[in-house]
């Protein structure tokens, strides 16, 4: 396990992919100004704290394969700039329907609710305008299952819609 909190002043680039135990992230401490890279890839996270907001210059975050992640924080990551979201399947817990469950806010976008995946990413996407790299690989999407008008992403540089449904 993970202490409580992490305050590590000068850590720049945090791995702890492929750590199959970690149920926990820690709470993030304050003086965490220098976090910019962030990798909880295969991990069994199942939420994020909301202290994930002190991380101002976090530009990489990277989820894949994290099976048991149900919800994010409702934050502000205004350096973001890499979201790897891949290889899991969300699916909203039955009592997200009574607490307010929260989602996402990443490069000053959020939503709220409870939405199937598809419908998530819908409201996601077109408030992601900071956003270089998006990672959506396997993620069971279909046909549909993006907006329509993806202008609104205007830094984007790579998007990895592979492993999906689409026809």
């Amino acid at each position: 396990s993970l202490p409580c909190e992490i305050n590590l002043k000068s850590l720049e680039i945090f791995i702890l992919s492929g750590c199959l135990n970690l149920t926990k992230f820690s709470e993030i401490g304050t003086n965490m100004t220098s976090l910019s890279e962030l990798y909880l890839d295969g991990t069994a996270v199942e939420e994020l704290p909301s202290s994930l907001e002190r991380l101002t210059g976090l530009t990489v975050l990277s989820l894949q394969g994290c099976k048991n992640l149900s919800s994010f924080p409702s934050v502000n990551l205004p350096s973001l700039k890499t979201l790897n979201l891949s290889g899991f399947k969300y699916q909203p817990p039955k009592s997200c329907l009574s607490h307010g469950f929260s989602l996402v806010r990443a490069a000053h976008a959020f939503f709220q609710g409870c939405f199937p995946i598809q419908e998530a990413i819908n409201l996601l996407l077109p408030r992601l305008r900071f956003i270089v790299s998006l990672n959506l690989a396997d993620r069971n999407l279909w046909d549909g299952g993006l907006p329509d008008d993806l202008s609104g992403l205007s830094s984007l540089q790579e998007l990895d819609l592979s492993e999906n449904n689409f026809k």
